[in-house]
């Protein structure tokens, strides 16, 4: 059995709203053994698995909404670049960054604070 088919599966078993309240779990375990380890009592083997369970819900949520990782990735990269703006002084104040499929999306960033105004898509 693929993983795919037992990410159906367990969307057949327990329905979306379930796997859901799952990851919400998972994302609270991976919390704690985060916690833990700045208090110097968590172990890296412990945050290994609670990462690999979160990546896992993750897949499951985006298989179950369609996302894709070139979808995942624009936004990887914009908050990448808005991160560097934080803590590179010299940061440009607007981006393009290039789709999969050929188009380019744009943002105008504003102070981090505030987030980035919007977005132009050039399709």
């Amino acid at each position: 059995m693929t993983k795919e088919e037992v990410y159906d599966n367990l969307r057949e078993e327990n329905g979306i709203n379930g796997q859901l309240m799952v990851a919400v779990e998972e994302l609270a375990e991976l919390t704690k053994e985060i916690t833990k380890l700045s208090r110097r009592k968590g172990s890296t083997m412990r945050l290994t698995e609670e990462i690999a369970d979160v990546q896992i819900c993750i897949e499951q949520l985006q298989r179950f909404f369609n996302i894709e990782n070139s979808s995942i990735k624009v936004f990887k990269d914009f908050k990448i670049k808005r991160l560097e703006e934080f803590y590179v002084k010299e940061a440009p104040k607007s981006y393009t960054l290039n789709m999969k499929n050929g188009s380019q999306l744009e943002f105008e960033v504003s102070p981090v604070n505030e987030g980035f105004k919007g977005c132009t898509f050039d399709e």
